[in-house]
């Protein structure tokens, strides 16, 4: 059976169960107790609407492969050779690197009239020559030094924990 009204204890406001008794939910005399009529739940679609929203998920949906080759069968075929893109993808690398080159060029000539470039050339050099094992992360043998721990003992546990 379906109701369509529930009783509120209306001190506590706290909807009282169908299938408990008065003694059961506690309710003394002189309480307050309030029926209210529920709103009526939305009725359920019906046929013709789950077959459009059907037909709407449908028509959102991706097509397949088969389906892309029948619409495109009848358009002319650009590009089929694949080595020209390959080709494009070359002369981009080509001239990434060129790009990269004339760059760092750029960069040295700037450097150049830097009073500090020679110190900053040094430290490059240095990082460069530098074996990977060696390098540890320099903020944190900072805060190991910062700890009070010797920076040797600090480099070493660096080391040993990349």
């Amino acid at each position: 059976m379906i109701t369509h009204h529930k009783l509120l204890h209306a001190a506590s406001e706290r909807v009282l169960s169908d299938t408990k008794t008065v003694l059961e939910e506690n309710i003394q005399d002189k309480d307050v107790l309030l029926l209210i009529k529920k709103r009526a739940p939305p009725p359920p679609p019906k046929m013709t609407e789950v077959s459009a929203e059907e037909k709407r998920k449908q028509e959102q949906k991706a097509p397949d492969k088969e389906a892309i080759i029948k619409a495109t069968t009848s358009l002319p075929t650009y590009n089929a050779d694949r080595t020209v893109a390959h080709h494009n993808m070359r002369d981009f690398q080509t001239e990434l690197r060129k790009i990269l080159v004339s760059l760092i060029e750029v960069a040295q000539k700037l450097l150049a009239l830097n009073p500090d470039a020679v110190e900053l050339f040094k430290k490059a050099n240095a990082m460069l020559d530098e074996d990977e094992d060696d390098r540890v992360d320099e903020t944190a043998l900072r805060q190991l030094t910062e700890m009070g721990f010797p920076e040797s003992r600090a480099m070493k546990a660096l080391r040993i924990n990349q």
